[in-house]
């Protein structure tokens, strides 16, 4: 579960400074006016608070999972909580939890690596190193949205094939995120419930060692 946010996310899921993408014939007009109106929609936000559904498939591996999880965003400040993995930045370092090993991970939290390190990164990630185009209407819970599919430029570096947006077009929300990594498992990342300038306590993205009897420390920092 934690490689989904360490490698995705994750990613799913703003106000990272990303640069812009050099615009070519591989990008849709129609497509990044969608995802441009999404951006500047969350970028308005002070904070958000999200549920989500997770399922992640693997043929290969007959592994066909899905988890529910809340995720809390201030900036590029995150917390992603599931019942088997917590995971806090602040924007600095990012613990990962381990519930079941009683394992926490430290590392430091950089954003400018080409792997997606936060699930507001979903909202913004066409911007960096991606090529997007508008391929289909599709349904979600009964809703008409828009796919649009986001390809990595530089392909033979990527983790991913490619990554497939749900965009709902009334309200600019991404509903749905679908990843494909090139090791054929697929992460669907759904979000249930969207609460923007949530109020979130800052104590949120603290991660409190001293909470965990005997947790088990990994400091990739040192």
């Amino acid at each position: 579960m934690s490689k989904f946010f360490l490698s995705l996310c994750i990613a799913l899921v703003c106000t990272l400074s990303f640069a812009q993408t050099s615009k070519t014939s591989k990008n849709d007009p129609a497509a990044q006016a969608l995802l441009d109106k999404v951006a500047a929609k969350y970028k308005s936000f002070a904070s958000l608070e999200m549920t989500f559904t997770l399922n992640i498939q693997s043929v290969e591996d007959k592994l066909n999972e899905t988890m529910t999880g809340s995720a809390w965003i201030r900036g590029e400040k995150y917390r992603v909580t599931t019942n088997t993995v917590d995971i806090v930045c602040d924007n600095v370092k990012r613990w990962t939890y381990l519930k079941e090993n009683n394992e926490v991970q430290i590392n430091f939290y950089e954003p400018e690596e080409d792997n997606i390190e936060s699930p507001a990164q979903l909202f913004t990630l066409y911007k960096k190193n991606f090529y997007y185009r508008m391929i289909a209407d599709d349904k979600v819970d009964g809703k008409v949205v828009k796919v649009v599919e986001l390809t990595p430029t530089k392909l033979e570096n990527s983790t991913y094939s490619r990554v497939h947006l749900y965009i709902d077009p009334a309200s600019n929300n991404i509903v749905q995120a679908k990843v494909f990594n090139k090791d054929k498992v697929t992460y669907t990342w759904k979000i249930t419930k969207f609460t923007p300038n949530a109020k979130i306590d800052d104590a949120k993205f603290v991660f409190d060692i001293s909470k965990y009897p005997k947790v088990h420390v990994e400091d990739m920092t040192k």
